[in-house]
């Protein structure tokens, strides 16, 4: 009889881990792991911005603190910027162009700068 529970012990001993001990590891851990992703989308999205947060909507210019906001404004003001420079560059030869046309120069290159 001591010999059974004996034996009986020692696998219950050598057996290193119940499955529900095992189920609930994995679930804390997985719960660990999904609080810490949670954290980090968080922080993704306070420094570059929720991916949808810059249609434009309704004309109205929302100041965003974010990097992805940041660069859009910086966009914007870099392709208005290239639009005045392309204008005021087709206004100085067309400028050029007229004033050669109406003052009737024989020496006048639309193209010399």
């Amino acid at each position: 009889m001591q010999y059974f529970v004996a034996r009986r012990k020692f696998q219950q001993a050598r057996k290193p881990y119940d499955v529900r001990d095992v189920i609930e590891q994995y679930s804390q851990g997985h719960l660990n792991m999904m609080v810490r992703i949670k954290e980090l989308q968080r922080r993704l999205d306070g420094t570059l911005g929720k991916p949808g947060m810059f249609l434009p909507g309704k004309g109205e210019d929302k100041e965003y603190p974010t990097i992805g906001a940041r660069m859009i404004r910086m966009e914007d003001k870099m392709t208005r910027s290239q639009l005045k420079s392309e204008e005021f560059l087709q206004r100085g030869i067309t400028e050029k162009h007229s004033s050669c046309f109406y003052r009737k120069r024989v020496n006048c290159d639309v193209n010399a700068a």
